[in-house]
């Protein structure tokens, strides 16, 4: 394995790909896992359906200071293909939502894509005439969509200016290299090894070591659907079957499922197994890991 020594170039957008998302990603999906109805709160916010018409639409209604029936629009970005894009998609939250007596609310919304656990964080503040603005963001599967202002009103009221999206986070520089740290959280990759599978070794993978520190201010959720791995050549190795061995023939313990870091610890010596279609023997290769904002992505060097 050799290592690329050329400087880390920090992202200043988020790799993104369509086909990496699962189809049911776009549309509004339901089964509401911590929904919370709450007492009625004595706020001066008037009763009615919240609307956004501006870049990324909104919707809501409001009854008796609880939130219901709450849905929009946002950029959903996602990794893992050669070509990689954005799209605009849909979300929905179903949660019975409580504002509190300012008139301020906060939820997060999980809901399952396939086998994975996705997670919708929506918070607000509604004022007495009749509008509100806040965020929106999601974290899925290999995709993501980072903190996005929106803004609404009732028929009748001006439609206020949707607050600012935090700007594009710029990666810090780390040691050792191979890593990158973008906002606190620093991915490190000790190693990238062939592996093959037990019963067919013309079946090939790339056993990726690495380690995860958490030095931001919340947890921070790793999934193994969350890595790719990009090519010189613009081929893409996506997570897949988790049953590699090494050279020796070893069992290679490749991380699957997902996990959270609490802030302040770290995620070590963690095999992330990507699954190669065809040879990509000479090829340089960047770790690509998409968390909530920019996608790291580290170049690990060359396949031998």
């Amino acid at each position: 394995m050799q290592w690329n020594r050329e400087p880390l170039i920090a992202t200043s957008a988020v790799v993104v790909l369509l086909t990496a998302c699962n189809s049911s990603a776009s549309t509004s999906i339901g089964n509401p896992s911590n929904p919370s109805t709450g007492s009625s709160a004595s706020i001066a916010a008037p009763d009615g359906m919240y609307s956004g018409r501006d870049k990324y639409p909104i919707s809501f209604t409001v009854t008796s200071g609880v939130i219901t029936d709450l849905h929009g629009t946002v950029t959903l970005y996602c990794a893992g293909g050669p070509s990689p894009i954005s799209q605009e998609s849909p979300y929905s939250d179903a949660d019975r939502i409580q504002l509190d007596s300012s008139g301020s609310f906060s939820d997060d919304y999980h809901y399952a894509v396939g086998n994975g656990t996705w997670t919708l964080h929506i918070d607000g503040t509604l004022t007495g005439d009749g509008t509100a603005t806040g965020f929106v963001s999601i974290l899925g599967v290999g995709c993501s969509a980072g903190r996005t202002g929106w803004a609404a009103a009732l028929p009748g009221a001006q439609l206020p200016v949707a607050p600012a999206s935090p700007p594009p986070a710029s990666a810090v520089a780390c040691t050792p290299q191979p890593c990158q740290t973008l906002n606190g959280v620093t991915l490190s990759v000790q190693s990238a090894t062939l592996v093959s599978k037990p019963d067919d070794p013309s079946a090939k993978g790339v056993d990726v070591a690495l380690s995860i520190a958490n030095d931001s201010d919340a947890a921070q959720r790793v999934q193994n659907q969350g890595f790719s791995l990009k090519f010189g050549n613009g081929d893409v190795a996506q997570t897949g079957d988790l049953g590699f061995v090494d050279s020796s023939g070893q069992s290679v313990p490749c991380f699957s499922g997902q996990t959270l870091v609490p802030p302040g610890q770290q995620l070590q010596d963690q095999h992330v197994c990507l699954t190669l279609g065809h040879d990509e023997t000479g090829q340089q290769m960047t770790l690509v890991w998409v968390l909530l904002g920019p996608a790291f992505a580290v170049p690990i060097g060359t396949l031998q």
